[in-house]
């Protein structure tokens, strides 16, 4: 298993064999911190919720500092090199991970869209399910006071033997009341709530009207009231969802649905259009939703 994000690439067993005796289950995660992209700075408040390990797989909190001289820093360079990362230049942190599956929610939509096989998204009811694990699990963090605030497909891990989602990398999360992200606003194109320049609308992202980022009278709506955070959340699940729901329909088999398939239908288009009203100040949390819709 080889995955790579900006900050970040994690191994597998097989890539590690010769430099670290992993335990099962265990992968290594090689990582640098960078002011924009800290993953380690709330991580701590996470693991004060009770049930974390279900929902979320984060770095174990001893960590190595691996140089640039050390066998495994040129290993994990190697095994990188056509991924484009840039993370190799000074020193990295290498810290134990836990697994949380063998692709991520970006993959298995990808190669829907490519016309592989794919049995992931059978059923209106698969996608309701990804749906209330992560709002679950959003939910713990918010009573934390705690926002994600980069939810994405490429950040949802899926075990597709047993069909477990958990939500990785803490890298742009805030702690309540949000002074440092609301002085600095940031998210992944296409799920955070604004239309970037080089931004291109799609059927499965289409250009947001949410009013997270309008300024008014000089200041955006959470310089005011800083728990509307909190809703940033809530917009990027549903656009994950939106894009999920967009490729199973359009490159899945639906098929004609017997009656208990679509109250699935209606309840997970019911948790879309909840998640993404436009207006901030009109949209619901995702507990608010939550409580709505599944409960």
């Amino acid at each position: 298993m080889v995955k790579t994000g900006g900050n970040s690439v994690i191994l597998g067993e097989h890539y590690c064999k010769g430099y670290f005796n992993l335990e099962p289950g265990q992968l290594i995660k090689v990582t640098r911190r960078n002011e924009k992209h800290d993953e380690f700075k709330f991580l701590g408040k996470v693991r004060e919720i009770e049930n974390y390990k279900k929902y979320y797989s984060i770095p174990e909190e001893i960590c190595y500092i691996l140089k640039p001289t050390d066998n495994f820093y040129e290993h994990v360079k190697k095994i990188t090199a056509t991924h484009r990362m840039t993370i190799f230049h000074g020193d990295l942190e290498c810290c134990f991970v836990n697994y949380a599956g063998d692709k991520d929610v970006q993959e298995t939509l990808s190669e829907m869209m490519d016309g592989s096989i794919n049995h992931v998204w059978r059923n209106y009811r698969d996608i309701l399910n990804l749906a209330k694990v992560i709002m679950e699990a959003v939910i713990f963090l918010h009573d934390s006071k705690i926002c994600h605030l980069d939810i994405k497909p490429e950040n949802i891990v899926m075990n597709t033997s047993n069909r477990t989602f958990k939500l990785i990398d803490f890298g742009f999360c805030s702690l309540e009341p949000f002074d440092d992200y609301i002085k600095d606003p940031k998210g992944t194109p296409g799920y955070f709530p604004k239309n970037f320049k080089f931004d291109s609308s799609t059927e499965w992202l289409p250009f947001t009207e949410a009013n997270d980022m309008k300024r008014i009278n000089g200041e955006l709506p959470m310089m005011k009231d800083p728990k509307l955070v909190y809703k940033i959340d809530s917009y990027s699940l549903g656009r994950v969802l939106y894009f999920i729901r967009y490729v199973y329909e359009e490159y899945g088999i639906p098929g004609c649905l017997p009656w208990w398939r679509k109250n699935s239908k209606d309840t997970l288009n019911n948790i879309i259009t909840v998640l993404l009203e436009n207006d901030i100040f009109k949209r619901k949390t995702i507990k608010e939703c939550y409580e709505l819709v599944i409960a």
